[in-house]
């Protein structure tokens, strides 16, 4: 991924966090990124703790990304909290991304869904777009906020503007769904595609279904095999690479030997195209497990029952939460391909007798 500033990648539990900045603000910074870079930590510690007793924001939140990972420093959550929380008071956004994480998962400081929330604001007001994404993932589960999936659109959208594969997905998953927008086949199809040709192996998986079905365009099992093609070929979970080699299989079995020649021919020229990032934080590659709410309803017992069903079975429906979000979702439409239902992502009758679920 090309960015303006070079950043190293780090991970904090289920997070793709970024962590080093090169800007032209001193010799002594810079050291710090490229000591860090060639894993000299004592020497990336010793500059950057000294620009940051001096103020300097970047080197704040870096200080407090290397007592998160515990490099060049014991771990420690309350030191991390400590360095974000006085570069995010001056502004950087990735600061005050991290230390909305540090708040939502109570790491360092009491876990806060409100001062999540507030955190993630600031920073996606800024244009940060993990934060957008982290807090359209807020409304959409009444995290710290009442639950409005029209808002989580809105920052789902920012988000996806910015070019991100995984968040497209999302906003093309709602749109195909009707939550927070007016259900959109054509809007679906256009998420689904910017995503795909990027590499996307979800969004190939799901553009696939759409043609095979003829959701949001006409049916057409060429275009069908091509995009599941790709999916299968891209997919890093064994399930999920069966389950798109059977619906490619599945679709070969609808063309002729030519069709199927000139589709094969096709998908072995395909390149990604990536949109530029312009934000400059790296996507989660899983959203944050929330909590289950703490009165469930008939409803909320009825989807949990099935995350468990789909979970025992194979299927990954994320948190069992009782929320039917878009892991769930998509874990059903895994399950509904696979037993010979339509895959509409939904719990409607046939699909809750196929889990089993009364």
């Amino acid at each position: 991924m090309s960015l303006q500033r070079r950043r190293g990648l780090l991970c904090l539990g289920l997070l793709c966090l970024t962590l080093l900045r090169v800007a032209p603000v001193g010799a002594g910074y810079n050291e710090g990124v490229l000591a860090y870079e060639r894993g000299d930590y004592a020497t990336a510690l010793r500059e950057f703790r000294l620009l940051a007793d001096q103020g300097h924001a970047a080197a704040q939140h870096n200080l407090g990304l290397m007592y998160a990972t515990g490099r060049g420093v014991p771990q420690d959550d309350s030191q991390a909290v400590q360095w974000y929380r006085r570069a995010a008071d001056q502004g950087d956004a990735d600061a005050q991304f991290h230390l909305g994480v540090m708040y939502e998962k109570g790491q360092g400081v009491p876990q806060d869904a409100s001062q999540a929330l507030q955190w993630y604001r600031r920073a996606a007001d800024q244009g940060h777009a993990t934060a957008q994404y982290f807090l359209g993932l807020m409304y959409e589960k009444g995290q710290g906020v009442p639950q409005d999936a029209s808002q989580a659109v809105q920052w789902y959208r920012r988000a996806a503007d910015q070019g991100h594969a995984m968040v497209q997905v999302i906003l093309g998953l709602m749109y195909e769904k009707g939550q927070g927008v007016p259900q959109d086949y054509g809007q679906a199809l256009q998420w689904y595609r910017r995503a795909a040709d990027q590499g996307n192996a979800m969004a190939q998986y799901n553009l696939g279904l759409m043609y095979h079905y003829g959701q949001g365009v006409p049916q057409d099992y060429e275009q069908a095999y091509f995009w599941y093609n790709l999916a299968a070929a891209r997919a890093t979970s064994g399930l999920r690479n069966l389950m798109m080699v059977d619906s490619r299989d599945k679709a070969a079995g609808m063309l002729t030997p030519a069709q199927l020649a000139a589709m094969q021919a096709k998908a072995r020229t395909w390149q990604p195209t990536p949109e530029p990032q312009r934000s400059p934080t790296a996507m989660p590659a899983t959203p944050p497990p929330l909590p289950p709410l703490p009165a469930p309803s008939p409803r909320i017992v009825l989807i949990r029952q099935a995350q468990q069903r789909l979970q025992a079975q194979g299927f990954d429906p994320g948190a069992i939460d009782g929320v039917l979000g878009q892991q769930t979702q998509q874990a059903i439409r895994w399950f509904q391909n696979s037993v010979g239902l339509l895959p509409t992502g939904e719990l409607d009758a046939r699909t809750l007798e196929a889990l089993g679920v009364r």
